[in-house]
């Protein structure tokens, strides 16, 4: 058997490769697509990665601090730790927005307000000491949109059986910075 030259050799690869430019085209868009794919599961899993990095941090800085303080380290005052850490989070946040003049503070929810509560469970017991919105996230919960609207800072928005009631303790509105 004889030797192919390079030349023949790209004659021979052409013959049996040969594809139209539409099918070349098609081929890179599966090529492309398997790649988004591929790209969107690892932005995926980057994305759990720093969520767990995150909560390990609120971990740890809650133990720093309970150490140093002489406290107790359980998970119960760790959870403590974090979830007072989250609401002046929280807080700080609203903070902010009124220094810069995205929310001023008012006494009724209206349909533009950014709505601060506290969530209580049947019996009385709080469950969430912090949940803020803006009311355009209730749209499609006309139920609970009704109910908040009109209510006054310290009202008690009672829900359905098997919802945790709401304690309006701040309400804003939504306002449009004026320029310095």
């Amino acid at each position: 058997m004889r030797k192919l030259n390079p030349t023949e050799k790209l004659q021979k690869a052409a013959k049996k490769e040969t594809i139209s430019a539409s099918q070349r085209l098609a081929n890179l868009e599966m090529v492309v697509n398997g790649q988004a794919q591929f790209l969107e599961k690892v932005q995926g899993a980057f994305s759990e990665v720093d969520k767990s990095l995150k909560n390990l941090a609120q971990v740890i800085d809650a133990i720093v601090y309970l150490l140093s303080n002489g406290n107790q380290v359980t998970q119960q005052t760790i959870q403590e730790y974090i979830t007072k850490s989250n609401v002046q989070n929280l807080k700080s946040q609203i903070d902010t927005l009124e220094e810069q003049g995205f929310l001023a503070a008012q006494e009724q929810i209206d349909e533009k307000s950014y709505v601060v509560v506290e969530e209580y469970d049947k019996q009385g017991g709080l469950v969430q000491p912090r949940l803020q919105f803006p009311m355009s996230s209730t749209e499609g919960n006309e139920e609970l949109r009704s109910k908040l609207l009109g209510a006054k800072v310290g009202d008690l928005v009672v829900t359905k059986e098997n919802q945790l009631d709401m304690k309006v303790i701040e309400v804003y509105g939504i306002t449009e910075p004026t320029p310095k």
